[in-house]
């Protein structure tokens, strides 16, 4: 997080951090590109994987996993947009189009389903000027998601609706995840098992069998709000969307009108609303070194410091 602080504070400015980020997003696509091309033994999933064989032929570049690479290339594309309005518009145009091919291959379904909702929504975001609007804008897609995701396995008439608009109504298996997820959290739900004291732990590990449920094999709850809330309580997740949803949401509606950069501030929102969305299906919340994370938390101290610059 002290990281993400600096992210924003050591470009000289506007057009000195487009450069820097086209230079950083060039050089993901090369090693990426070079890696499918010339080591596609290691950049693309191989039907020889001992842990997942049936992602074989996904593209994940120099990701470990192919939702990373998928997810990353979403945060390339708004990198590219920005580029795009503030540098150079051949090169944002050529980001955005090697990132978005590149996405495509991954075949990472969250990040090609979300982010044309951030993009979209990050423009009506900004347009509104009722700030009631803006609040349901921002919490309109995130509740949606919570709704067919989590509600379809609390709730059957919700998994009844799901199981006739999704091709997957699991979720890729995600639904036995969170269903597992749910029930520990409700064995520890005002402070949880503590902080990255859950996923992995002993306990876990030596109860699993292939025959027991899938949630003693992950790694993560596969949704943002739900690890958090597993591993800190009911405590940790106010404290965490209080911080991650209302604090930036403040910050915005209270930044003087012409203060902000239009540019930066559209990207700082869609890198914002896409980790917030993405948290419907991913883990992103205090992943570290996860890229979506890292950019997200740039995002919510880009807005703060929008907000309370001279």
């Amino acid at each position: 997080m002290f990281q993400a602080g600096m992210f924003v504070l050591l470009p000289e400015d506007r057009i000195h951090f487009a450069r820097l980020l086209a230079v950083g997003a060039l050089f993901i696509l090369a090693l990426c590109y070079a890696g499918v091309i010339f080591a596609p033994h290691v950049s693309i999933h191989q039907a020889t994987d001992l842990a997942e064989p049936q992602l074989a032929g996904n593209w994940r570049g120099c990701f470990d996993h192919k939702n990373g690479a998928g997810a990353g290339m979403a945060i390339l594309i708004v990198f590219g947009i920005y580029i795009f309005r503030t540098l150079s518009g051949a090169l944002g145009s050529l980001i955005v189009a090697l990132a978005t091919f590149f996405l495509i291959f991954t075949e990472a379904k969250s990040p090609m389903m979300l982010l044309p909702f951030a993009l979209a929504f990050s423009v009506v975001f900004v347009w509104l000027r009722s700030n009631a609007a803006k609040l349901i804008v921002l919490i309109g897609v995130p509740a949606v998601i919570g709704v067919l995701t989590i509600g379809s396995v609390q709730f059957a008439a919700v998994n009844t609706l799901v199981e006739e608009l999704m091709p997957d109504p699991t979720f890729t298996g995600r639904v036995d995840i969170w269903q597992f997820t749910l029930d520990h959290i409700a064995q520890h739900p005002i402070a949880g098992f503590g902080f990255q004291a859950f996923w992995g732990t002993s306990e876990l590990v030596n109860n699993w069998t292939w025959r027991g449920p899938w949630g003693y094999r992950a790694s993560d709850a596969h949704n943002g709000y739900l690890n958090i809330a597993v591993m800190t309580g009911l405590v940790g997740l106010v404290l965490t969307l209080g911080w991650a949803f209302v604090r930036p949401f403040i910050d915005h509606v209270r930044t003087p009108p012409g203060r902000a950069d239009p540019a930066l501030n559209l990207m700082f929102i869609q890198t914002w609303l896409f980790g917030l969305y993405l948290c419907g299906f991913e883990s992103v919340l205090f992943s570290n070194g996860n890229s979506v994370w890292f950019m997200t938390v740039v995002s919510i101290f880009g807005l703060r410091l929008q907000a309370s610059a001279k």
